[in-house]
């Protein structure tokens, strides 16, 4: 019935009138005959035939009747709302009350949703295939946007996959971070070459994505490709502690007091 009444009135049931009320009752009966758009003579009938009834068993004032019976019917059916397709799996799948109260802002929602589709358009042509964006309000803890991916409807690219949800490694996220250091620290240049060969510290030994090694390779080469031992080679220029206290130097400076938001990319070509 709560669909039912959302999808054919676009409002709750406690809104609907008793006129619209019986119509919605009475159509299960009889879905074919009585299909909103096709049969409305007769589907007008018969509701009126029902409030007649329920008035004649009390249900129904004669007060409310004669206006019920001339209600006209104007039915047609409206898309369901698909503000955030992912949030709202991850929490019936969670949470089994029969209600489910969010903490989403519908405005913020609508246009982050918004600005993760066009964005990843814009980069599909250099390997980005996918993205997602988890806004949250840090002083009051709650999460006021979730974009899963750029288009839960689109098959190509796993939009239905939950990208906040998903386990990945966060090392192509932090690589620019590392390299943009390392360019204002005068340490490399978009056209130094860097290494990429089997490297051993204290035995760790990085590979990447791919499995290979590329020898001699550009930063910025080496960067579009999302290469790990180099990264890691950087990193180990600029020295962990500081690289973890510019990145947290920068979110601060670039972030309201308030908000904090994450957005995880995805690229075809690298991990």
């Amino acid at each position: 019935m709560k669909a039912a009444s959302l999808i054919y009135y676009g409002k709750a049931p406690a809104l609907l009138s008793p006129a619209e009320a019986v119509t919605l009752t009475i159509i299960p009966n009889r879905p074919s005959s009585l299909r909103p758009g096709n049969g409305n003579a007769l589907l007008f009938s018969e509701r009126n035939r029902w409030l007649k009834k329920l008035n004649t068993e009390g249900v129904i004032h004669q007060s409310d009747l004669e206006e019920a019976m001339t209600e006209p019917i104007e039915m047609h059916r409206r898309p369901l709302p698909f503000i955030a397709p992912h949030l709202s799996r991850r929490l019936t799948a969670e949470i089994s009350d029969h209600e489910i109260h969010s903490t989403l802002d519908a405005d913020m929602q609508e246009k982050i949703s918004q600005l993760c589709y066009n964005h990843l358009k814009r980069l599909q042509n250099i390997g980005i295939a996918n993205g997602a964006v988890l806004v949250i309000d840090n002083l009051q803890h709650t999460v006021l946007a979730y974009a899963g991916s750029q288009d839960y409807s689109d098959p190509y690219y796993s939009g239905q996959v939950d990208g906040i949800k998903a386990i990945r490694s966060p090392g192509s996220t932090l690589k620019p971070l590392a390299y943009a250091l390392a360019f204002d620290r005068g340490l490399i240049t978009p056209k130094t070459m860097l290494a990429d060969v089997p490297v051993n510290y204290d035995g760790f030994s990085p590979e990447n994505f791919d499995m290979r090694f590329h020898g001699l390779i550009s930063a910025e080469d080496a960067l579009s490709a999302s290469l790990n031992i180099p990264a890691v080679h950087l990193l180990e220029k600029i020295g962990i502690p500081d690289f973890r206290e510019n990145y947290w130097k920068q979110a601060a400076d670039h972030l309201p007091n308030n908000i904090s938001w994450v957005c995880p990319l995805y690229s075809e070509a690298a991990a």
